[in-house]
């Protein structure tokens, strides 16, 4: 859930800066950089009994009408030996969906050392559907309850 990152609370944790338009699809977007200056480390990464917590970098690119995020990515990166960094990062696209909602449409994952790609995963997400819950409970019985 990257795009939770970006709650009204949390803007002052990053520095933004517009950096330029692009189209994705058909879609003109204005790209925006951005940089974590405050607030927790938000990337946390497992690497066997290790956890690291990084500050994210990355870009947004805002669908110029309305501002609605199209894709994010983030990129966090820590040292390594030999004077390599590794670096994590990830692309979302978004899509609206016909039930009113922002969702998911594909995420790309990789992790790399100095200039080698170590680990790469990419996923798409389609055919959503609402779903809905009933909290009413209602008891019937097909006898009367014994009167104590």
């Amino acid at each position: 859930q990257i795009i939770l990152l970006f709650l009204k609370r949390q803007l002052d944790d990053y520095d933004f800066e517009v950096t330029g338009t692009e189209f994705i699809g058909a879609e003109n977007v204005v790209v925006c950089s951005y940089q974590q200056k405050a607030g927790d480390k938000a990337m946390t990464v497992f690497e066997g009994r290790q956890v690291q917590r990084l500050q994210l970098r990355g870009r947004v690119w805002l669908r110029e009408g309305d501002g609605l995020p199209l894709r994010i990515s983030i990129e966090g990166t820590r040292p390594a030996d030999n004077d390599n960094v590794i670096r994590y990062g990830a692309v979302v696209d978004y899509a609206p969906s016909g039930h009113g909602l922002l969702l998911p449409a594909s995420v790309q994952y990789a992790e790399a050392v100095g200039s080698q790609l170590l680990v790469e995963n990419k996923f798409a997400y389609s055919d959503f559907h609402m779903f809905g819950a009933s909290s009413e409970v209602k008891f019937t019985f097909d006898e009367a309850p014994p009167k104590k």
